[in-house]
């Protein structure tokens, strides 16, 4: 994501004072939250190519996150998966906002299956969609979904204790926490 926001901040260099002056204002920490998100948004609006706009609205997500304002993140993961329908990653992004923050562990097992549909392969997608699955009692599904995303990553759940207990819970066929 660094290596993205750095690159967008280097093809912006060739835009004008106004746009540079609107990316900095975004990505600095030390701005006003809602000025951040201002000049995010104006940023944005300027007419970026979507290679360049995707991280800064990605960084633009996890601000309006970290606010609690959840259904401007999805608003922004609903608009960049469908402009990227190749990309996984904008999908799974979709489904850990709508499972974790707005509490919609349907919709986020719809958004994850469709991340998976863009690719079998992501450990991440596999894992939320156990933990989506959980969350609406399935948990048979849940344990195959989470045994997959280990299967695909023997350390992952190692290092994600509160999915190994997900995923422990979901074979108890119990819910967790």
């Amino acid at each position: 994501m660094l290596a993205a926001l750095l690159a967008l901040v280097a093809a912006t260099a060739a835009e004008s004072p106004e746009a540079r002056a609107a990316m900095r204002l975004c990505l600095s920490l030390e701005a006003p939250a809602e000025e951040s998100l201002a000049a995010c948004r104006k940023a944005v609006a300027m007419g970026l190519p979507v290679d360049s706009a995707a991280p800064l609205r990605a960084f633009l997500a996890r601000r309006l996150a970290a606010l609690g304002r959840w259904d401007e993140v999805i608003e922004i993961y609903v608009a960049l998966a469908a402009e990227r329908p190749r990309e996984a990653e904008w999908p799974v992004r979709l489904g850990a906002a709508l499972l974790f923050g707005a509490g919609r562990p349907a919709e986020a097992e719809a958004a994850l299956r469709e991340a998976l549909r863009r690719d079998a392969g992501s450990a991440d997608a596999w894992a939320l969609l156990g933990c989506a699955l959980a969350a609406r009692r399935q948990y048979a599904l849940a344990v195959s979904a989470l045994e997959r995303a280990q299967s695909l990553d023997a350390g992952y759940l190692q290092v994600r204790p509160a999915l190994a207990e997900v995923l422990a819970a979901a074979r108890r066929g119990e819910g967790w926490p």
